[in-house]
């Protein structure tokens, strides 16, 4: 009976996700094909060295998309052009695995990277989100080079330290962030399986992404651009005129 409430709840989490993807289980890498059933399986064996190893694949695509890089997002609000900016440290690699751990952050997120994980040092959490987010873990850095939505976080569902979220267009993802007072950027502090539409006050389509790295000045690197958006027109913020430099060609 427990094996079977399990399964109950598993399919509630991925809905038609895990009826659709039951016969296309691939290898580890290839975020979306077959991944929540696959990590079904391996959670109900309790296959902790093949969970290590989607933390290892995480970290890895963390470090070469994200780590140490500053993300500027902007987007249309009530006519103007409005931004979120967060930052992609090491830290803040856990929190998106919901992983329990007793490793300090840093630490944690180097021992994935270097493979170095200790399989008594790791638990799942009994809410199911450690399925969630490692479900989705190996998408994130689609989210900033592809269709996305931002929109203040609304308080719904699961109980998140995080004041906005992202999440792509096709319904896959959400990262959210955590902004202090006294500071002009956001850190990541969750990540979802879901619709962002259902976790968002308002939101609202994400028309250019650009990135830098943590000892640039300047942001000049665009990671995505909104079909029509002619960047040449883009009224800014005066506060970011200064910041954001673009070849317009």
């Amino acid at each position: 009976m427990a094996d079977n409430r399990k399964i109950r709840y598993l399919c509630q989490i991925f809905k038609a996700d895990v009826l659709a993807d039951n016969r296309k289980i691939s290898t580890l890498g290839k975020p979306f094909c077959g991944l929540p059933f696959l990590l079904w399986v391996l959670l109900m064996k309790k296959d902790t060295a093949n969970i290590i190893q989607y933390l290892v694949n995480g970290a890895k695509l963390y470090d070469k998309h994200l780590k140490n890089r500053h993300i500027l997002f902007l987007y249309n609000l009530n006519g103007a052009i409005s931004y979120k900016e967060v930052f992609f440290c090491e830290t803040g690699f856990l929190h998106l695995t919901g992983i329990v751990t007793s490793e300090k952050p840093r630490k944690f997120y180097y021992n994935c990277l270097n493979n170095k994980l200790s399989p008594n040092n790791i638990k799942l959490k009994s809410d199911g989100t450690t399925i969630q987010k490692l479900s989705v873990l190996e998408y994130i850095p689609n989210l900033i080079c592809s269709p996305v939505l931002i929109g203040d976080f609304n308080g719904s569902g699961f109980s998140l330290k995080s004041d906005y979220l992202l999440g792509c267009t096709r319904k896959i993802a959400i990262l959210g962030f955590f902004q202090k007072k006294n500071m002009h950027y956001g850190r990541p502090s969750t990540l979802l399986k879901g619709d962002i539409k259902q976790k968002v006050s308002s939101a609202h389509q994400v028309i250019l992404i650009v990135k830098k790295a943590a000892n640039e000045n300047i942001y000049k690197e665009i990671s995505y651009k909104a079909k029509n958006t002619d960047i040449s027109k883009l009224k800014l913020p005066k506060e970011l005129e200064c910041k954001i430099k673009l070849d317009f060609h």
